[in-house]
């Protein structure tokens, strides 16, 4: 997925933990649950990445795991990453 290095999360359920990891690092880093950077809201919070390049997003919830591969460049607007778990619901 191609985007820029401002990022909103749309997961159901939003308590999903988000582990960030550069491409080839060793090692990410829990940045907190997809409801906190859901970027709508009173005070909409987006991820900002902190820098150009290809990170390894993770989500976890319920003993799953959803993966995906960012491509991220500098400039655009947000980009929105949805998914959701089994059992979650969309309203």
């Amino acid at each position: 997925m191609r985007t820029g290095l401002e990022l909103a999360f749309q997961v159901l359920p939003p308590t999903a933990v988000i582990n960030v990891r550069p491409v080839g690092a060793r090692r990410g880093t829990v940045i907190g649950r997809a409801g906190e950077y859901s970027g709508r809201g009173r005070r909409p919070q987006t991820y900002s990445l902190p820098e150009p390049g290809d990170y390894l997003i993770t989500l976890h919830s319920g003993g799953g795991e959803h993966r995906i591969l960012v491509h991220a460049a500098a400039g655009g607007a947000p980009t929105t990453i949805l998914w959701d778990f089994p059992g979650g619901r969309r309203r």
